[in-house]
């Protein structure tokens, strides 16, 4: 996308550290993957932090943390350096809790899908899911995470129909691992179940003023 260096800020538990580790494992030249800080306990202030990266060059960082620790960073983002770092993060990141925790200021952040986009009405999945939704009467609007349960379900109740009356874990880890391919309606899993991969697809979508997601 045109960023030059990169810096990976991460929270310090297992999420963060293995996160980083991938990251920084996957640079594309010597120059890519800038560096990496953690975003607590550092002793070195977000401003301190954001001013040496800008005067370095960076354009870009990839948060590897979720909730309050991924909102609060973009937020010293927004408020020291306005939209000049461009800012990604992982599917495990809810854009409706950006939007309500930091409105406009969540604008831009770029995230990381890893199931089909809401709006693609014509994929069978996508338009099931989204007249269930509708039928049941929620409280909350349709999202990638219950979208992702919904395809999560679709699976392991194929597997449980596999598996036959005599329903055990054992039967229905052999069911699972015996789907070396699923289309569960136009979203087709990854063959090679048994390595618990399921599904390669992977997108990026960009959240709006309204904190809805932009593919």
């Amino acid at each position: 996308l045109g960023h030059r260096k990169l810096v990976v800020a991460f929270q310090n538990d297992g999420f963060g550290q293995s996160m980083r580790e991938i990251l920084e494992a996957q640079r594309i030249d010597d120059d890519i993957v800038h560096s990496s800080f953690v975003l607590e306990g550092s002793g070195v202030s977000i401003k301190e932090r954001l001013t040496s990266l800008l005067d370095d060059g960076v354009t870009a960082c990839c948060v590897a943390a979720v909730g309050r620790e991924f909102t609060n960073f973009v937020r010293a983002c927004r408020r020291f350096t306005n939209s000049a770092f461009q800012i990604y993060g992982f599917s495990l990141v809810s854009p409706q809790d950006i939007y309500t925790e930091l409105g406009q200021m969540g604008r831009g952040v770029v995230l990381a899908q890893c199931v089909p986009a809401l709006s693609r009405i014509s994929t069978p999945v996508v338009s099931e899911y989204r007249s269930l939704h509708a039928k049941a009467a929620l409280d909350f609007p349709p999202n990638a995470f219950t979208f992702e349960g919904f395809l999560m379900a679709k699976v392991f109740g194929e597997a449980i129909r596999r598996a036959g009356r005599d329903l055990s874990r054992k039967t229905f880890l052999s069911a699972l691992d015996s789907m070396s391919a699923l289309d569960v309606g136009g979203f087709r899993l990854a063959s090679g179940l048994m390595a618990r991969a399921g599904s390669s697809y992977a997108d990026i979508a960009v959240v709006d003023a309204a904190g809805r997601l932009r593919h």
